[in-house]
């Protein structure tokens, strides 16, 4: 829900108004979630941190290497999620910077995206056949 704020502030929308906004949306995630805490409050979070992150008009390094941690998380959290990884892409891309900068933003995002990633997948316990 603070990203949900923080994005629609980002956007220029008065506080009240984002106020009611993050509201809605934790009534809708929790409806959506049916009561329980599951792997889609945590898409849900991680998607709403990631279009938070999007839409912020200044971004640093370590904020884009955490969208990139995100992004390779909330693929391994729900794999539906996948679909989202084009939105973060041209949201970075959407910027009005410099080509230069983009380009740059976006492989930071992509290079810390990859090697989560990586890492979650090799992570995981191996299954021995007999």
């Amino acid at each position: 829900t603070v990203c949900v704020f923080l994005a629609a502030r980002e956007l220029g929308v008065r506080p009240l108004a984002a106020g009611i906004a993050a509201g809605v949306f934790a009534w809708g995630s929790n409806i959506f979630s049916a009561y329980y805490v599951n792997e889609n409050y945590y898409a849900l979070a991680m998607a709403a941190f990631l279009l938070w992150g999007v839409l912020r008009t200044e971004r640093n390094v370590g904020m884009l290497v955490m969208m990139g941690i995100v992004l390779g998380h909330v693929v391994g959290v729900r794999h539906t999620s996948v679909l989202f990884v084009p939105v973060v892409f041209a949201g970075v891309l959407w910027q009005t910077a410099s080509w230069q900068r983009r380009i740059r933003e976006l492989a930071f995002c992509a290079a810390a995206s990859a090697s989560d990633a990586r890492a979650a997948t090799s992570a995981r316990p191996a299954v021995r056949r007999r």
